[in-house]
């Protein structure tokens, strides 16, 4: 970026503590200068989106997916049935 400099961005005067001027770059024309930025390497943005995406979708497709699981279910005989909201209470 050019700060302060013929055909760079615009900028506001300001005075440091010992006189001398400062150039602060104005907010709108750093935005409008990024957005130029942007404009101008969308063609580069896109082809590098489209690469990751790819990339990704390979390795998605490629990928054999691999699903382990154990479970352990314990049945007791000796516990009673219940129907009833109080026993089911008592019991805990």
């Amino acid at each position: 970026m050019n700060y302060g400099q013929p055909g760079g961005l615009a900028n506001i005067d300001r005075l440091r503590s010992d006189g001398a001027l400062l150039q602060e770059p104005d907010t709108g024309a750093i935005v409008r200068e990024a957005v130029r930025f942007l404009w101008r390497s969308k063609w580069k943005i896109l082809v590098g989106m489209l690469f990751c995406a790819t990339v990704a979708v390979l390795i998605i497709v490629s990928t054999k997916p691999t699903y382990t699981a154990t479970t352990t279910v314990l049945f007791t005989p000796d516990q009673r049935n219940t129907d009833d909201i109080d026993d089911v209470i008592q019991a805990s």
